[in-house]
This record gives structure tokens, C-alpha cells and sequence, in this order.
């Protein structure tokens, strides 16, 4: 019966993962990224500006300053690069983000949200995280409301014999 209730256990996680990355979009480099970008560059169009912030994964640390150099400073505003890990923040044009989701070096492409308390906006950012996050609580109390009954029942078995 614990079988039973670990294989359940597994497939509702499958089943979550697969929920969080339903939203990720994938270019022909095999480079993963958010939808939101290309809304957010479609947010741009009549407006001065240009830039979206983004954060970059790359699969090897190590190329962090060859892939910003492949593009023009006009292409790219802001970068930060710690050099302590894989990870990029960095402005861009949609040229060369479309550019940089071609690169085999990327392993993901991520929107770069503002936090703005005072509007809303991690809420409506947050919304998703907090919905998967409630529906794993509720599965573990019945996974566990379960499991109390099954001891209570098999004690019981074991006072009769």
C-alpha cells in the first residue's frame, strides 16, 4: 500500500513539473526561454525604449565574456557579470535576444521582473508559484490523513490477534 502511495506521490510531482515548465518556449539551439520576453519587447514598440531586462543561463560560466562580446554595445545596455556563477543580468534589444537564443552556449533565457511592491506586481508574478505551493500542501495533508488512518487501522488488526 506504501508502494501505491509513493507512486502517487511521484507522478503528482511529474505532473507539477510539467505545469512549471509548460511556459517555456524553446528556440531551434535547444535554448529555453520565457514567452513574457517576446510580450515584453511587443510592450516596447512605440515607446523610446528599447531594452528588456533579462537574465541569461549559460551552461558553462566560462563564456560569459565571449558571448557579451558578440554583440554591439547599441544591441546591449546594462550587464552584470559576477563571474561567481552561470548566470547574466543584462539589457537587450530584441535583435539580439532573437540572436542570442540561436547561441548553443545559452541554457535559458528568463524575464527579468521588476519588484514593485506598491503596484501589485509580485503578486501577479507569484501567482502561479503560490497556486503550485498550496496544491503540494493539500496533497501531503491527505497523503499523511491517509496514512494515519492506515496505522490506526493495521494496530487495531494487531490488538484482535
Amino acid at each position: 500500500m506504501k508502494l501505491k502511495i509513493w507512486f502517487a506521490g511521484f507522478f503528482l510531482f511529474l505532473v507539477l513539473i510539467n505545469l512549471i515548465n509548460a511556459e517555456m518556449l524553446v528556440s531551434n539551439a535547444s535554448v529555453q526561454y520565457e514567452p513574457r520576453i517576446l510580450d515584453e519587447f511587443n510592450k516596447l514598440s512605440g515607446t523610446n525604449e528599447k531594452f528588456v531586462d533579462l537574465i541569461i543561463y549559460l551552461k558553462n560560466s566560462s563564456d560569459a565574456d565571449s558571448l557579451i562580446s558578440n554583440f554591439s554595445s547599441d544591441k546591449i545596455g546594462r550587464v552584470i557579470n559576477r563571474h561567481l556563477s552561470n548566470m547574466i543580468g543584462i539589457q537587450m534589444t530584441k535583435g539580439a535576444f532573437l540572436k542570442l537564443i540561436q547561441d548553443t552556449r545559452v541554457e535559458s533565457v528568463y524575464y527579468n521582473a521588476p519588484v514593485d511592491l506598491l503596484e501589485g506586481n509580485v503578486k501577479e508574478n507569484s501567482s502561479k508559484i503560490i497556486f503550485v505551493s498550496l496544491f503540494i500542501l493539500i496533497i501531503l495533508i491527505f497523503i499523511i490523513i491517509y496514512l494515519v488512518k492506515q496505522k490506526r487501522k493495521n494496530a487495531k488488526k494487531k490488538r484482535f490477534l
